[in-house]
C-alpha cells in the first residue's frame, strides 16, 4: 500500500488529450531474477523516452532515478503518472523535487496510463 497516493481520476483532463508537452508516465522493467530494473519515463505527447538502470527496484533507487532523469527538463514536467508498484512509494519526494503532481492508476488497471 502506498501512502498519500492521488488517484488518476484527479488528474487534469488535458492529460488525456495529449495536446501539451510535460505529462509523463513512469514504469519499471524488471531484470532477470528480479535483481535489477530499468526505470522508464515516457512523455505522452512526444513519446520521448528517458530510462535509467537501477541496481535494485527499491523506492529509494527508483525515486532517485526519476529525479535524475527529469531534473534537466523539470520545466517540462507538468504531471507524472505511474502504476501502484511499491517502487513508487517515494512519490512525494519526486513531487517535491520536481514541483509536479504525481498520480496513480487504479489498482490492476495500469492500462490507464496509455503510453508506458
Amino acid at each position: 500500500r502506498i501512502n498519500d497516493r492521488v488517484s488518476i481520476h484527479e488528474r487534469p483532463c488535458i492529460v488525456e488529450e495529449r495536446s501539451r508537452i510535460g505529462d509523463w508516465e513512469a514504469d519499471t522493467v524488471i531484470g532477470q531474477h528480479h535483481k535489477q530494473a530499468i526505470v522508464t519515463l515516457v512523455e505522452r505527447k512526444t513519446g520521448l523516452l528517458k530510462m535509467k538502470r537501477v541496481g535494485h527496484k527499491t523506492a529509494q533507487q527508483v525515486s532517485e532515478a526519476m529525479i535524475e532523469l527529469l531534473a534537466p527538463v523539470s520545466l517540462q514536467v507538468k504531471t507524472i503518472t505511474s502504476d501502484n508498484g511499491k517502487e513508487f512509494a517515494q512519490h512525494k519526494k519526486v513531487k517535491q523535487k520536481l514541483f509536479s503532481p504525481f498520480f496513480f492508476a487504479d489498482a490492476y488497471a495500469s492500462w490507464q496510463r496509455g503510453t508506458n
